[in-house]
């Protein structure tokens, strides 16, 4: 069993990842996406992300499409840039001194380069708004914002409503 992040338009560039794949791209994800995230609207990206956690719904159940991720569609070339960049980040191995192993770059390389496409490709028709409201709404993640978007003390990462993505995956 193993993940799938998709772009319901492009079924054929669906990105399949064993669990263990899955772990490390969300982790390495949320490394680099929290050292660049800046506003508010990076965050709840990043965090989107973050919560794809295994730990927390068992492994071969975080599969997700990019149209569900809360974009701003008044925004969404900005939240694109920030997200490529997020990418390139995970290219450079932004913050992997915090982990606990050393990932496998060619595999990781070939999901954030399909993560890119997917990225690329997807339009502004491809945003499900009422999954982003349903996401948004939740009133844990609504106080958790509120909160100041929290940084693990010891991952320096976003912390999401089920905790640190990198402490639960150790």
């Amino acid at each position: 069993m193993g993940n799938m992040i998709t772009l319901k338009k492009f079924p054929e560039m669906t990105i399949s990842m064993s669990n263990g794949l899955t772990s490390v791209f969300i982790s390495a994800f949320g490394l680099s996406g929290s050292e660049f995230a800046k506003t508010e609207q990076e965050k709840k990206l990043v965090m989107y992300v973050l919560e794809k956690n295994q730990s927390v719904f068992g492994t071969g159940f975080v599969d997700f499409d990019i149209g569900n991720m809360p974009w701003n569609i008044n925004n969404l070339e900005e939240n694109r840039k920030f997200v490529l960049s997020v990418l390139n980040g995970m290219y450079d191995k932004k913050g992997w001194e915090k982990l606990s192993y050393s990932p496998d770059t060619q595999m990781l390389n070939r999901c954030i380069n399909e993560f890119e496409k997917l990225i690329i490709n997807m339009k502004s028709e491809d945003i499900n708004i009422q999954e982003i409201n349903d996401w948004l709404n939740n009133r844990e993640r609504i106080d958790f914002i509120k909160n100041g978007f929290p940084l693990c003390d010891i991952h320096d990462v976003l912390s999401t409503i089920y905790g640190c993505q990198l402490c639960t995956d150790e």
